[in-house]
């Protein structure tokens, strides 16, 4: 008999909450900017949940933005680039379901931050934007 892969909130915020020490050395950012395309591809995100990690990854790289919300963004933009986790990613059709609740999860608790950088970014010149 297979075993299920098992899944829990409490698991999920724990390891967010380890990745959030990572995302605080230059290695852990790195991880980020040199694995997330692929990443994505590997999961096939797409629709809102695409939209949700771009936005993230912007915030995230903007040296303008506080560093308190981009340690959990981070964590979780990191949570979809690391190959063990809670659910392995090559369980067929649920392997990806932790990435997309780690990403829900994290888009939810930072939510007003989000939005309000998406604001402010769209009214800044296209120049301005390009620099990001």
């Amino acid at each position: 008999m297979k075993r299920r892969p098992k899944f829990s909130w409490r698991e999920l915020r724990a390891l967010l909450r380890d990745l959030g020490a990572l995302v605080a050395t230059p290695d852990g950012r790195q991880m980020i900017a040199e694995q997330l395309e692929a990443s994505i591809r590997r999961s096939k995100l797409g629709g809102v949940m695409l939209d949700r990690v771009r936005l993230m990854y912007d915030y995230f790289r903007d040296p303008d933005e506080p560093w308190k919300p981009k340690v959990l963004i981070g964590a979780a933009l990191l949570y979809l680039v690391i190959p063990s986790d809670l659910i392995p990613d090559w369980f067929a059709l649920v392997g990806f379901a932790d990435d997309f609740a780690a990403i829900a999860f994290v888009f939810s608790q930072t939510r007003d931050v989000l939005t309000n950088y998406e604001e402010r970014r769209q009214r800044r010149t296209p120049a301005a934007q390009e620099a990001i």
